[in-house]
């Protein structure tokens, strides 16, 4: 029997699913994880006939966060003493878009900590179970985080963002909703069905209607009004 991979890429009509599968070790990111999920979104956004993708994970926990094992490892190959020089092979490529074309779903359940909850932030929508926990853990391992900071004060703000931020504690999915860092939480068992619902549901809409739409709110973080509502424009004329 062959190995079932780490990183699982199929599809179901217009919605592509990106699936990590490593729940003996609640899914911590490896480098092979990592090389699996920029694939995987690469081929996403590649293939014309995909709209929406869903990245979801194995077994209990969303992901536990980097795997500090692989980390030590790859640091003594390199022979470096800090991480940092490692960047590439320990980072997540769609992390970096200030927007992308297509949406994402994150399906959450469990542990979503550093890494996972980074990427999630990355994500358009995010769906997660009643006992799904948030953490951005970095600042008791002495590392700063970069992406995780400037999405958490996006989405929650300055006081928010940095009570998790500065404490690196767990919060609650109740807590998370609350904080507009997720969009809802479900039951368990209805996790996966509800992130294909909406994926589905933006899914059959006009493609370029849901593209502009989505480029021009993503703008507006960090343009003024005059030019957001000018590429606003810009974008509905080409349709």
């Amino acid at each position: 029997m062959s190995e079932t991979p780490l990183v699982e890429y199929r599809t179901e009509g217009a919605v592509a699913l990106i699936h990590v599968n490593r729940p003996d070790a609640l899914n911590a990111f490896n480098r092979a994880i990592y090389s699996g999920l920029n694939a995987a979104i690469e081929r996403f956004n590649d293939d014309g006939d995909m709209r929406v993708a869903i990245i979801s994970t194995a077994g209990r926990s969303f992901t536990g966060g980097v795997d500090l094992k692989d980390l030590r490892a790859a640091m003594e190959e390199a022979g470096v003493d800090t991480p940092y020089p490692l960047a590439s092979q320990f980072s997540i490529d769609h992390e970096d878009l200030a927007f992308s074309e297509k949406p994402i779903i994150a399906a959450i359940q469990g542990q979503c900590y550093g890494q996972g909850m980074t990427l999630a932030l990355a994500c358009d929508l995010r769906v997660a179970t009643e006992d799904a926990q948030f953490c951005l853990p970095e600042v008791k391992i002495g590392i700063a985080s970069v992406h995780g900071t400037l999405r958490c004060v996006q989405k929650a703000g300055l006081g928010k963002a940095l009570e998790l931020l500065l404490l690196g504690e767990p919060r609650s999915a109740q807590w998370a909703e609350r904080a507009g860092l997720i969009n809802e939480i479900v039951p368990d068992q209805e996790l996966h069905s509800r992130a294909m619902e909406l994926a589905q549901a933006i899914a059959s809409m006009d493609p370029k209607a849901i593209y502009a739409t989505r480029k021009v709110a993503y703008f507006a973080q960090y343009h003024d009004f005059e030019q957001t509502v000018a590429l606003g424009a810009q974008l509905r004329n080409e349709m």
